[in-house]
């Protein structure tokens, strides 16, 4: 009975397939984490330029009586905006809506509404 004995075999152990998934799976983890962030950021940064547009023109409109409604596109940090304005004036009350969407995509970011006592000359 002759018994072959190999020696000095070429392969990959169970515990060297393991370690290699685990240092897979934390790079992996690291790149989605850094991606979710870098995401968050921007929508972030998206929705505060929304809301500091819509307040602008809030305070705009109030301070100065302004009861012109329009449609306009806003450059900020290279991101067009769509800034729609409505105002509707009933007896002295003037309402004002704001919207604020992204030009590109035509997602609302940011609403406001407002009122002020409006007297016709």
């Amino acid at each position: 009975m002759t018994t072959n004995i190999i020696k000095n075999q070429d392969g990959v152990t169970i515990i060297e397939v393991l370690v290699g998934a685990v240092v897979f799976m934390i790079g992996f983890s690291i790149l989605v984490f850094m991606l979710n962030q870098m995401i968050s950021n921007y929508s972030v940064n998206d929705l505060t330029s929304a809301t500091r547009l819509a307040s602008k023109s809030m305070e705009m409109t109030i301070t100065y009586q302004d009861t012109i409604s329009y449609d306009s596109t806003i450059n900020v940090s290279n991101i067009d905006f769509g800034v729609k304005k409505t105002v509707q004036i009933d007896n002295d009350l003037a309402k004002i809506y704001i919207n604020v969407a992204r030009s590109s995509t035509k997602k609302e970011l940011c609403s406001l509404y407002g009122e002020f006592i409006f007297r016709q000359n």
